[in-house]
């Protein structure tokens, strides 16, 4: 970038293509690019010392399959057939990991391993699962369109949402990424 002003003008079309807004009142953006490729950006110097940030991850345009995951030696196949005895007798599981390490490949890959028949409800702030079954319904968060105050609305959020999942009787709900308070009422 030649300067400030054209990575900024760059941040804010990036913003705009995720059909999110980024500005210095918002300076976070966490959004989904219409290829389907997961952006995090920041403005300006109001977050970041440096000035404008971002981040574009990548994803495969078919997620990697259970098989896949064995074959690169990713997964071994005591521990794949472990999640498909855990979904046949649909117990809860969590996959845990640090950033990068796979987590979204390996819990994509396992959606492959649920039956056909199945209410499966996925709920994410940014879309990344893609379960191949029919009875599939995703759920995405979704800002305020106004400045937030100690009164006025705060957009949807993961644990809205997660709360409206359990009025569907699903027999799966899936939350992407968890972070705060929609833990307790999923767990």
């Amino acid at each position: 970038f030649t300067s400030e002003d054209v990575l900024n003008d760059f941040i804010i079309k990036l913003a705009h293509k995720s059909r999110k807004h980024i500005s210095s009142a918002p300076p976070l953006l966490d959004g989904m690019l219409p290829e389907k490729h997961r952006l995090a950006a920041t403005f300006m110097n109001e977050v970041s010392t440096k000035g404008s940030t971002f981040c574009i991850r990548k994803f495969r345009a078919d997620p990697y399959s259970i098989v896949d995951l064995i074959q690169m030696g990713s997964l071994s196949e005591k521990i794949a057939a472990y999640f498909w005895m855990l979904l046949e007798y649909k117990q809860s599981f969590m996959i845990l990991g640090g950033t990068g390490s796979g987590k979204t490949s390996l819990l994509n890959s396992t959606l492959s391993l649920m039956s056909g028949n199945d209410k499966i409800i996925t709920v994410e702030e940014v879309p990344e699962l893609s379960p191949p079954v029919q009875n599939w319904t995703q759920f995405n968060t979704r800002q305020s369109f106004q400045f937030s105050s100690a009164e006025g609305p705060k957009g949807i959020t993961l644990f809205d949402l997660v709360k409206v999942c359990l009025r569907y009787r699903p027999d799966y709900i899936i939350v992407g990424e968890v972070r705060g308070d929609e833990a307790y009422t999923l767990f």
